[in-house]
């Protein structure tokens, strides 16, 4: 495997707190994930962290302090780190599946 390539097939799926499961790869500081997210999965606390991402699949809206944003198969997102854009996501198909980076 290149240093260059993400081979997501060979990473295993990791099982998060809330039932989603994700499969990641962490470079200077920075976390790659495939993020699955079931629609009986319900997030309980405020993400506070930063993401740029790609909706592969299904549907989600993102919840935030003074909105709620829907996303599509085929939407980017780019949401800051930071108490200000703290979000919880809630997948409105039965599964999503989300490229995400995380930034720190």
């Amino acid at each position: 495997m290149s240093k260059f390539r993400i081979d997501f097939a060979e990473l295993d799926w990791n099982e998060a707190p809330f039932g989603s499961r994700f499969k990641a790869f962490e470079i200077a500081r920075q976390r790659a994930r495939m993020l699955e997210l079931r629609n009986s999965d319900e997030e309980a606390d405020w993400c506070t962290t930063g993401h740029i991402g790609f909706v592969f699949s299904g549907e989600l809206e993102i919840e935030f302090p003074n909105e709620t944003v829907k996303f599509k198969a085929g939407d980017g997102l780019a949401i800051p780190a930071g108490d200000d854009s703290r979000h919880k996501p809630r997948p409105l198909t039965d599964s999503v599946v989300i490229f995400l980076v995380d930034q720190p």
